[in-house]
């Protein structure tokens, strides 16, 4: 794994804009958005302090056909959004803890379904991120919690549009010559744990955890 001080965030030279990401990319099978979600931006603003992290590491959750899915027993409670539109931000507090931001993500023949963003890297606004979480480039949003404590998302961007374009979107952003995508186990889980809906940037030392 890379040290921090190695962290490589190049921005492309052709990279010119912050434009949040069509809905109908997240109108596809829920592994399927999950995978693409690897290198595009996680884009936060604060007033006129903007921060975006590259997504790295993610995972998939399928709903009624997922016993590790929080849609799994139905339409009742905390993730009756994952039966609705794509494209939302589905945020829940962790153990009492910390909060992990999902984005709603399924086929039209689904009936539910989300994908986790576990980890990024940073690309914009470290600095600022640092007033909320203050640790280094490798681990400042490596893993669910840190990610939305580097970023300050909080419960009420629960059911947030992130296809809006205002202050928390997810936009257009790229993978790096040579990166590899690799699919693993997902981890924190008791139920469902054969299935390969974890997907990473390989070597990339923000994902939480080695496949």
């Amino acid at each position: 794994m890379k040290s921090p001080e190695r962290l490589q965030l190049k921005i492309p030279r052709n990279f010119t804009e912050f434009k949040p990401i069509d809905r109908n990319f997240y109108l596809r099978e829920t592994t399927e958005v999950a995978e693409g979600l690897l290198g595009q931006l996680l884009v936060r603003t604060i007033g006129k302090n903007l921060m975006a992290v590259r997504i790295t590491e993610v995972e998939a959750y399928k709903g009624l056909l997922d016993p590790a899915s929080h849609a799994y027993r139905g339409r009742e409670g905390r993730a009756k959004i994952m039966f609705g539109d794509v494209g939302l931000a589905y945020v829940y507090l962790s153990y009492g803890v910390h909060y992990c931001l999902n984005v709603v993500a399924k086929s039209k023949e689904q009936e539910a379904g989300a994908v986790l963003i576990r980890s990024g890297e940073p690309v914009i606004g470290y600095q600022f991120m640092k007033m909320f979480h203050n640790k280094d480039k490798c681990k400042i949003s490596s893993g669910p919690g840190n990610l939305t404590k580097s970023l300050n998302i909080i419960g009420a961007y629960n059911g947030y549009d992130l296809t809006s374009g205002t202050d928390l979107h997810i936009s257009q952003g790229w993978l790096n010559e040579g990166e590899k995508i690799i699919r693993s186990f997902r981890v924190g889980i008791s139920k469902a744990t054969d299935k390969k809906w974890r997907f990473l940037i390989a070597g990339n030392c923000t994902v939480s955890k080695k496949p």
